[in-house]
C-alpha cells in the first residue's frame, strides 16, 4: 500500500486543499505534501464523484526506488 491508499484516497480523487490551504495544481499538491514531516497529520479536502471530502492524512517516507 502506497501513501494516497493509507489516507483512504481513492484513483480520480482531486485534492483541492491541504491544510484548509487551496491548492492549484498537481505540483503545488506535491509540494505542500513534500515540506510536510513524516509522521505528521495533514488535512485534506477532496472531490469524489462530486462531493466534497475532507480526510486525515499521516505523511509517510517515501520509499526509495
Amino acid at each position: 500500500q502506497g501513501p494516497a491508499d493509507l489516507a483512504g484516497l481513492d484513483r480520480g480523487d482531486v485534492i483541492t486543499h491541504i491544510n484548509n490551504e487551496k491548492v492549484r495544481d498537481y505540483h503545488e499538491t506535491l509540494y505542500k505534501i513534500s515540506i510536510q514531516k513524516p509522521g505528521e497529520k495533514m488535512i485534506l479536502t477532496i472531490v469524489r464523484d462530486g462531493k466534497t471530502i475532507t480526510k486525515e492524512a499521516v505523511v509517510v517516507e517515501r520509499p526509495r526506488n
